[in-house]
């Protein structure tokens, strides 16, 4: 696990530790963000912190070595979910032996598809949801795509008001005379719009940032 932020692919390198995996995270000391690794240490406690300069040489160590350890034993039912959410993370049908899916309905939608979430039980990498499609997210995650999602719906918002305004202000124009209640609909039209689109782009000058910025970078392994 490299340097990131959020949480994810904590709980991925969680399941390569229950079957047994080799997990190695960067020293979240020198990550240029440190979220992502400090997050797969507390998901994985026993996994090896390394500088990433000596991560190559580990990884060709573990590879070269012959592979003599004893894998454990993971609960039949635990199994189950592990390969029916690795089916769901390939686009496959991720249904448990009995023909359910991982985990129970939740009260929240997926951000990304808009189907229900299902809530996965929780474990040491945290709360996390999957929905039938395939879209995984940590507690983290959902929260921090939610505030993109509110944001981005106030932006198309204000955009939409503005709009308005300007398109009431023409139609105002150009009644002519013969039509005064048209031209001061029109413009009362224009005016409430370009008020609200005013109050809008104050309180997302205070809370948000444009949403032309990217998204925030991170790399996971």
């Amino acid at each position: 696990m490299l340097t990131g932020l959020l949480d994810d692919g904590a709980a991925g390198l969680g399941r390569v530790a229950r079957y047994g995996g080799a997990c190695l995270v960067q020293d979240p000391d020198e990550a240029e963000f440190d979220a992502m690794p400090r997050a797969a240490l507390r998901s994985v406690p026993g996994a090896t912190p390394l500088r990433l300069a000596d991560l190559p040489a580990e990884l060709d160590r573990l590879v070269r070595q012959n592979d003599t350890l004893e894998r454990p034993t993971v609960p039949e039912n635990e199994r189950a979910n592990d390969l029916a959410e690795i089916s769901s993370a390939l686009a496959e049908a991720p249904h448990l032996p009995d023909g359910t899916h991982p985990g129970s309905p939740s009260t929240f939608g997926c951000p990304d598809c808009y189907g229900v979430l299902n809530r996965l039980a929780d474990g040491p990498d945290g709360l996390r949801f999957r929905c039938r499609t395939g879209h995984a997210w940590t507690a983290q995650g959902l929260l921090t795509r939610q505030d993109r999602s509110v944001e981005e719906a106030l932006w198309v918002a204000l955009r939409v008001l503005e709009e308005r305004a300007e398109l009431s202000l023409r139609l105002s124009g150009e009644a002519d005379g013969s039509r005064p209640l048209s031209r001061k609909s029109f413009a009362e039209h224009a005016r409430h719009a370009s008020s609200s689109a005013d109050v809008l782009r104050q309180l997302l000058t205070l809370v948000t940032r444009p949403v032309t910025e990217h998204d925030e970078p991170g790399v996971s392994s």
